[in-house]
């Protein structure tokens, strides 16, 4: 399972910029969808979010954007410890357009801050500390 994680996370570094990788992503996701961890539902969650940024019509963005934020808030509700889940939350939060609403930014960013030695995978951690760093927060 931490191979496919190590993959998605590439996937998703780069999905917001390239269609076809989205679309890798959720193919590779869809695959795993049988025995999916809380952490893949959530990357499962934000693809629809990011998918609003590809669709032409208004309607189906925000329709996605709803989708989305509701399928990822109903997992973190029920995994608020799951670090990666946080992350991928305020990741997806900070390349929203305000109006939406959809801002946990601060009570996020420092979670992870105070949680950030609970966590295990270094490649997750590489992630967090590159958006970090993109963010101009400095190190993680």
């Amino acid at each position: 399972m931490e191979e496919i994680l190590i993959k998605i996370r590439e996937f998703y570094g780069k999905s917001a910029e390239d269609e076809k990788i989205l679309r890798e992503m959720e193919a590779l996701i869809q695959a795993q969808i049988h025995n999916a961890s809380p952490v893949l539902k959530a990357y499962r969650a934000s693809i629809l979010m990011i998918k609003a940024r590809f669709t032409l019509s208004p309607f189906q963005k925000y329709a996605f954007f709803l989708e989305g934020k509701k399928a990822l808030q109903e997992i973190l509700e029920s995994h608020p410890e799951e670090i990666e889940i946080r992350f991928i939350r305020i990741s997806i939060q900070k390349n929203l357009p305000v109006f939406l609403g959809y801002n946990h930014l601060d009570s996020d960013k420092a979670w992870l801050e105070k949680n950030k030695d609970a966590i295990t995978s270094p490649e997750l951690k590489r992630v967090i500390d590159a958006f970090w760093k993109q963010e101009g927060w400095g190190n993680f």
